[in-house]
């Protein structure tokens, strides 16, 4: 069986590619100016094992490095070469070929901020003289006095935390919007302040570059950021064939 990590034209290199999953050697299978980036498997099925995930992603971000790549799902598995060409390449070149030309010089990058939690609670209890209030009032107190304070406490800090980090986000998406094509902001985690993918011009990641280097700074001790790539543009193919 044979497995698909994405679309990239013809002439994209694969010198120095990693391996593929399973350790398997990555190669092409090229028709009509476009090339599937393949690789042998066991099986009809592939398992997401993190080792996986990571050669997939590791795949499509070397090949991203060359040119525009259309990513795939993890888990595309064909019969064989033969079948990835006659089944994926051939019958979709028109829409593949368009693709590949829309995203030409577009990756994709991605960032979370997180807070940092001891912090933004010290925020929020000096911002807001209520919270501050019944802060003050649980502590010394017995367990049963200062229980009814630490449940308006608890909620009170969940609602003004909720606000901040609103705002916190819309302010964020306000500084690296300008600087893309397109985003996509998702929903994080209770500790994430903010979480987005942007398509970005490759002309203007160090744009984008510069700007997180400077939100980190104005952030600094109250969140951290992680920020990844250029990557292929996983978040905004809308790839044909995949739900």
């Amino acid at each position: 069986m044979t497995v698909v990590y994405g679309i990239v034209p013809a002439e994209t290199p694969l010198d120095g590619a990693p391996a593929g999953i399973g350790g398997a050697p990555v190669s092409r299978v090229v028709s009509g100016g476009l090339a599937a980036l393949v690789s042998p498997v066991e099986g009809a099925e592939l398992h997401a094992t993190r080792r996986d995930l990571l050669s997939h992603s590791a795949v499509l971000e070397h090949a991203v490095a060359a040119g525009p790549v259309l990513p795939l799902r993890f888990g595309i598995v064909l019969r064989d070469e033969d079948a990835v060409a006659a089944e994926l390449l051939e019958p979709r070149h028109d829409e593949l070929t368009a693709l590949l030309e829309q995203f030409e010089r577009l990756v994709e990058l991605r960032v979370k901020a997180f807070y940092v939690e001891e912090a933004v609670l010290r925020e929020i209890v000096r911002s807001d003289p209520a919270i501050a209030r019944l802060n003050e009032a649980t502590r010394g107190a017995s367990e049963a006095a200062a229980h009814p304070h630490r449940v308006r406490l608890g909620e009170a800090v969940a609602r003004a935390l909720e606000a901040q980090r609103e705002s916190d986000a819309g302010a964020i998406f306000a500084r690296l919007r300008p600087l893309a094509e397109d985003a996509v902001v998702e929903d994080g985690e209770t500790s994430l302040a903010f979480t987005a993918s942007f398509l970005v011009d490759r002309g203007r990641v160090e744009a984008f570059d510069e700007a997180m280097d400077e939100l980190a700074r104005e952030h600094e001790g109250r969140m951290t950021f992680k920020y990844l790539g250029p990557l292929p543009p996983h978040s905004f193919v809308m790839f044909p064939g995949e739900s």
